[in-house]
């Protein structure tokens, strides 16, 4: 039953993330292989509960299957574009700094596996954990996807803790500084910048730690100013104000499409418009297969990012009656500082089977 309800578990967990699922059951097959636990390949549970697993799957299986798998298309972008620049030692230095104040924890977790006799049985969870790093660290895989790894081995490490700790001085020295460690720990990295509490420039004029430590380095494998995920925040606002502007002087808002380059820009100005039913769309990611096919376009608001090698719109003049340039991001700070904003009045009739059509034709390819 308990490995039953671990299979279970581990892929009902595991679906949410569609990027290190594969690489988690990949490293805990090896591992079951090793340890006394193998007979688990015998047992009719275990393929119950594959069973049971997939049925849990089935839904967005069905829906990959029927839209031609487009995970293994973004897979497929993201190592090209963004893996290839990933640092095997960034990789390894990122692991430390997730649990930075859970590192006693941690290793605590790590060694009573091996060493506290109750918990040798398990030693498939530190074989899996082992078997799948190496996997990560092959395929250049970003820090934070090995994150799912390391809550089993913090149940672990607690779990010893208050055992080795349950009485004499250690209940009263150990227990209050495993307490306080995190605390201090938090305080300081909160002190050095470490989360973005501050103003990007704030951050910008005490940045030497935070660029050490490897903080503001980005998918393309340098450093910047800020931290990648900071800098994709900024200018959101920014860019939804910009399109409300303009959003707002258009009296036929059930015909105006508000399309984006990315799935970024299309989110930022969803969340943050005023107008609850603009609902941006893009050619970018899932937004894809959210073209209504019974709206007939009349008017459109262009995102478009910074590398647009059409700024003039030359290629949209001839199918629409009007077109101006409305704004661009220029937060200093924001990644995506220079994204502009075209408004298109007027489409011609053939404007919507060409909209429907390029939709289309992203599925495919």
């Amino acid at each position: 039953n308990k490995w039953l309800w671990l299979a279970v578990t581990g892929f009902a967990l595991g679906i949410l993330n569609k990027y290190n699922i594969a690489f988690q059951l990949l490293g805990l097959l090896p591992a079951l292989l090793l340890v006394k636990q193998r007979d688990v390949f015998l047992k009719p549970a275990f393929y119950g509960a594959l069973l049971l697993a997939l049925l849990l799957i089935l839904p967005n299986v069905y829906w990959q299957y029927k839209n031609d798998f487009p995970v293994i298309h973004h897979m497929q972008e993201l190592t090209s574009s963004q893996l290839v620049n990933v640092s095997r030692a960034h990789f390894l230095q990122e692991q430390l700094l997730y649990f930075f104040g859970s590192i006693l924890v941690l290793i605590a977790g790590l060694l009573s596996i091996v060493l506290y006799k109750p918990f040798k049985p398990y030693k498939v969870i530190l074989l899996g954990f082992l078997f799948t790093m190496v996997l990560f660290l092959y395929f250049r895989a970003k820090g934070y996807y090995a994150i799912g790894l390391y809550p089993i081995l913090l149940a672990f490490g607690a779990t010893w803790f208050e055992t080795w700790a349950a009485k004499g001085w250690k209940k009263w020295v150990i227990r209050p500084l495993l307490l306080v460690f995190p605390l201090l720990i938090f305080m300081l990295m909160l002190q050095k910048g470490a989360f973005p509490t501050q103003s990007p420039a704030a951050i910008v004029a005490d940045s030497d730690m935070n660029k050490k430590m490897g903080l503001h380095r980005w998918e393309d494998g340098k450093d910047h100013p800020i931290s990648q995920d900071f800098a994709d925040m900024q200018g959101w606002k920014e860019l939804a104000g910009i399109v409300d502007s303009v959003y707002a002087t258009i009296p036929d808002k059930e015909h105006t499409l508000v399309r984006c380059d990315n799935y970024g820009q299309t989110g930022a100005i969803n969340y943050y418009s005023k107008f609850p039913k603009i609902n941006a769309l893009s050619y970018n990611a899932d937004y894809i297969y959210w073209f209504p096919k019974n709206v007939q376009w009349k008017n459109m608001i262009m995102v478009t990012e910074v590398y647009d090698d059409d700024p003039e719109r030359k290629d949209e003049r001839p199918y629409f009656d009007s077109i101006y340039f409305a704004g661009k991001i220029s937060n200093e700070f924001a990644r995506e500082k220079g994204t502009s904003v075209y408004v298109l009045l007027g489409a011609k009739p053939v404007v919507t089977p060409i909209i429907l059509q390029e939709a289309e034709d992203r599925k495919k390819h």
